[in-house]
């Protein structure tokens, strides 16, 4: 079992979008039932295209680069690291998912769910002293087709919380480490290219990410992730990701 083709990408992953991996979802199950209608009708020999889930990944955490273990069987080619992002379709299945440092059998994480049928799940990774997953099953059915929807998600382990700004504005306030947990919901934004800026409660500028792309209809998860006072490659950043 491993990612078909999907290229890891440490900024703006440009995965298959959440809609329109609902829609081919929706086809399908337009598809099956013109099958099952038409069975009794027609004698040639049709079948569908097999069920399959969507597993995504985000890895918001600087800690180690990772490796990927599908129910003992390493998924990924290259190792996994921070701010990187990467999905792919699977057969439905109970799967137990091992994350390790990479090239070690050295554990940093675990889930283990029920991937059903025709579900988009993406499966956060973040924590600095301790790797920690999140796995949403995620629901589309309500996002705004006019414009963008966005989460923002605070992966920095810090007692201070941060505020995420498009352009000038300030749209989402107070976010403290960890928050996220029991409400990753999608807010619409106007599609634009745009300015993402995270900044201390006192205005100061923590990190900034120019020239995003927020298109209508799409879901983005856009993430503050690093590690503070760090200035090299594990420095806080924002990445946002196409899902």
């Amino acid at each position: 079992m491993a990612f078909n083709n999907c290229k890891i990408n440490s900024n703006q992953q440009k995965f298959e979008s959440m809609v329109t991996m609902k829609n081919r979802f929706v086809a399908l199950l337009a598809m099956v039932a013109v099958i099952t209608g038409l069975s009794s009708c027609l004698k040639n020999n049709v079948t569908p295209d097999a069920p399959s889930t969507v597993i995504y990944f985000i890895n918001g955490s600087p800690a180690f680069g990772m490796d990927l273990i599908f129910n003992s069987k390493k998924a990924n080619s290259a190792p996994f690291t921070f701010g990187a992002s990467a999905g792919d379709q699977f057969a439905p299945a109970n799967i137990k998912i091992d994350f390790t440092k990479t090239g070690t059998d050295s554990l940093l994480t675990s889930v283990t769910a029920n991937f059903d049928t025709l579900q988009y799940n993406t499966i956060f990774l973040y924590g600095n002293s301790m790797v920690k997953s999140y796995r949403v099953r995620e629901d589309f059915s309500t996002i705004s087709r006019e414009k963008a929807n966005v989460r923002f998600m605070n992966f920095v382990e810090s007692a201070t919380p941060v505020d995420f700004y498009i352009n000038a504005n300030k749209v989402s306030s107070g976010r403290y480490f960890e928050d996220f947990l029991g409400d990753v919901s999608l807010q619409a934004q106007d599609a634009a290219t745009v300015t993402v800026t995270v900044k201390d409660q006192a205005g100061t500028e923590l990190a900034t990410l120019p020239n995003v792309n927020l298109l209508a209809s799409n879901a983005y998860t856009i993430a503050y992730m690093g590690i503070p006072g760090q200035t090299g490659d594990k420095k806080p950043v924002i990445n946002v990701y196409r899902q």
